[in-house]
């Protein structure tokens, strides 16, 4: 078997720039909080600074796809390998291989894009379905079409890649090969699929984050010392300071991992456990809504 790197350095050069990019941002965002205090213009800072996090995870998990991406031949199969993503292609189902010179434009594309990386799925026309392994633009990458996927590899030396592909396929496969894709478990999980299962967790959160928002919202004019509760004719007879407002929606987040953790662990055998495990949580967020709303219109 005959292993190919790829150039991977452009790639690596521009993704690390903007990890670097987003921290600094990052720090700016951290400052504005300060500044702001707890107020709605704070907590959308807040807010960017999760999103921020997110998208370090992603520029992360491609980053480590791009360090750890190799292409090996022989005569039975070509194995991708891209971070904790592999690809077995069996030879024989290998129709042709060209130059991507030869291929006319990319036409649809969704995965990660910048100087130096594209991976992700897409369309080349005239070719059709593609999965996109590559460090450079089309015109230097290397096409292996199938019946049903194609595939867009950047190699390091893609003229020897073509070379050492075609004579494979001349010598014909030894043995038989069966396609695999193996990617991390998470990735494969049947709940990405499941509307109704998003609905709820989602809806969940949403209404969390806008019960987080309202308060911060109406935090800078609420009183040092708030009412936190109400006897039966709706005279205060408890009171704290306005900070302990959020133990409320600090409970909503509590219900929330709580219940959505443990339906997670339940789904795959469970699955209607689950569903209502994630309706409570929603029911929860709920139920805080309407008990906040009491403490701070009364």
């Amino acid at each position: 078997m005959e292993s190919f790197q790829t150039d991977r350095w452009v790639g690596l050069a521009s993704g690390i720039a903007f990890v670097l990019l987003v921290l600094i941002v990052d720090g700016l965002l951290i400052l504005g909080i300060g500044q702001a205090g707890i107020s709605l213009v704070g907590f959308v800072l807040g807010l960017l600074i999760i999103a921020s996090l997110l998208l370090l995870s992603l520029l992360g998990y491609w980053l480590y796809g791009l360090m750890r991406s190799s292409f090996h031949v022989d005569r039975n199969a070509l194995v991708i390998n891209w971070g904790a993503v592999t690809q077995v292609v069996p030879m024989e189902s290998v129709t042709g291989v060209l130059s991507g010179d030869q291929a006319q434009r990319i036409t649809r594309f969704r995965g990660a894009l910048w100087p130096g990386l594209r991976a992700g799925y897409g369309a080349i026309e005239g070719i059709g379905p593609t999965l996109f392994f590559a460090t450079g633009p089309l015109r230097g990458q290397v096409i292996l079409t199938t019946p049903t996927l194609a595939y867009a590899l950047s190699p390091a030396d893609p003229t020897t890649f073509i070379q050492v592909v075609r004579q494979r396929l001349d010598m014909g496969p030894s043995q038989t090969v069966d396609h695999a894709s193996r990617q991390p478990a998470l990735l494969t999980w049947n709940f990405w699929t499941d509307r109704m299962g998003l609905a709820l967790l989602v809806s969940a959160l949403i209404v969390l984050t806008l019960l987080f928002g309202y308060i911060s919202l109406r935090y800078p004019s609420l009183a040092d010392l708030q009412p936190l509760h109400f006897d039966a004719i709706g005279q205060p007879d408890r009171y704290g300071t306005r900070a302990q407002v959020f133990t409320l929606p600090f409970i909503g987040l509590l219900a929330l991992i709580a219940n959505g953790g443990l339906g997670f662990l339940l789904y795959q055998r469970q699955r209607p456990a689950s569903y209502l495990l994630w309706s409570g949580a929603l029911g929860v967020q709920l139920l805080v809504w309407v008990a906040t709303l009491g403490i701070l219109t009364s």
